[in-house]
């Protein structure tokens, strides 16, 4: 028999790409659905579309601390068409004085060198392309 998985925890358990999120009771479905701080500051992933993957919280940490101006926050895309999307969606919702605060960055992820790297590290050869959206 399966035990039961704790409030806040992925689904399924102990990886770290769950697909899933425990809200067990009812209480904690209507808890999460509020906002309710008892239910939303335990949870430790959530519901891809309305959750951010911790791996990408962290993506995001270093994109700001790098490219970011004091103030503002980041969301990454995959590419120049859906940070494009978002942010005319954007735009077309925040008032006009916001626009101007609204910007795409391109972003170019090189390899690191051998010499940037711990001996511990592996290298990596990929090289990816990432968009980000600055909003302050």
């Amino acid at each position: 028999m399966s035990q039961a998985v704790a409030l806040g925890e992925p689904i399924p358990p102990n990886t770290s790409h769950a697909v899933s999120v425990s809200l067990p009771t009812w209480s904690a479905n209507v808890g999460y659905e509020e906002g309710q701080d008892w239910v939303i500051k335990v949870m430790r992933t959530g519901y891809p579309r309305f959750f951010m993957h911790k791996n990408i919280r962290e993506l995001v940490f270093h994109i700001i601390r790098q490219f970011g101006h004091p103030g503002e926050s980041a969301m990454p895309f995959p590419s120049l068409k859906t940070a494009s999307r978002c942010h005319d969606f954007m735009v077309s919702r925040l008032p006009l004085d916001t626009h101007a605060k609204i910007r795409v960055v391109s972003l170019m992820v090189m390899p690191l060198s051998a010499s940037e790297t711990s001996s511990d590290e592996q290298l990596s050869s990929v090289t990816a392309k990432l968009y980000c959206i600055f909003i302050s």
